[in-house]
């Protein structure tokens, strides 16, 4: 299908769009794979490497990007909790920006794709930021789930894209898969959700420029009111993927009329 912008895309929603351009290695994750390192050696390495992109990929990309914040206010509500964060996945840095930007004050861990992680040098440096890959085995999905329901439980943050798949400067909103929401169903954390949003400038070779404008809402639990834990999951999806929906169609309806 064809946007509105002129860019093609998938015609399922979950398609991925970008390719890895580091050819990963073909390498399983098992049901040993520590998707935590605790090796201090690791957690040190890992610690300076986030104060390297806070200092300088958080004013890359605030400055490059033009970066407008609205609801910051909302990040202090789960400052102390464990939070299931959320975002529309639009762009290469939308991981880096809730790392560098928005929660620059705890480490945020990240569930990506089991073949990001397997790339030669990115991998190590993905996983050293906080990266939780999807494993493709059945027997180390186990494993993987109760690292993600610990990190909770110790109150930590963890970034999800409900959308799984990357669709570059998309300025719609695609049907979001269950997982978060099964996350913070059982751990009975909130989803805190952020939107991405672009405002464009017209270049004079016809294409567009683009600018991050991000909006943090403010949480949202679980309905406690429902007792069934598949409607109190599908609530809790349905009520996100909602709040996203009328965040864009409201943001662009505003930002089509200054652009015209």
């Amino acid at each position: 299908m064809i946007d509105q912008d002129g860019i093609e895309r998938p015609d399922t929603p979950h398609e991925h769009m970008v390719e890895n351009k580091i050819a990963p290695i073909d390498r399983e994750i098992t049901e040993d794979y520590r998707f935590v390192n605790k090796n201090i050696l690791f957690r040190l390495w890992s610690r300076l490497l986030r104060r390297i992109g806070i200092l300088i990929v958080g004013p890359y990309i605030k400055y490059r990007y033009k970066l407008k914040i609205v609801g910051k206010k909302n990040i202090k509500k789960v400052r102390k909790q464990g939070c299931m964060v959320t975002i529309n996945h639009v762009h290469n840095f939308d991981n880096l920006l809730v790392g560098t930007k928005l929660l620059h004050h705890r480490k945020c861990y990240f569930i990506t794709l089991k073949d990001n992680i397997n790339m030669p040098f990115v991998g190590f440096l993905l996983r050293s930021l906080g990266g939780l890959p999807i494993p493709t085995s059945t027997k180390a999905m186990p494993a993987f789930e109760k690292s993600v329901n610990e990190l909770l439980q110790k109150k930590k943050a963890i970034l999800i894209c409900p959308e799984a798949s990357l669709w570059p400067y998309y300025r719609g909103v695609r049907p979001f898969k269950r997982g978060a929401f099964r996350f913070a169903i059982k751990n009975d954390v909130p989803i805190l959700p952020v939107v991405i949003s672009f405002r464009r400038r017209l270049k004079k070779n016809k294409k567009y420029k683009y600018y991050f404008t991000v909006q943090v809402g403010q949480p949202l639990y679980a309905d406690s009111s429902l007792k069934n834990k598949n409607e109190r999951i599908s609530e809790l999806q349905k009520r996100t993927y909602n709040y996203y929906k009328d965040t864009i169609e409201s943001f662009y309806k505003e930002e089509e009329k200054i652009f015209q």
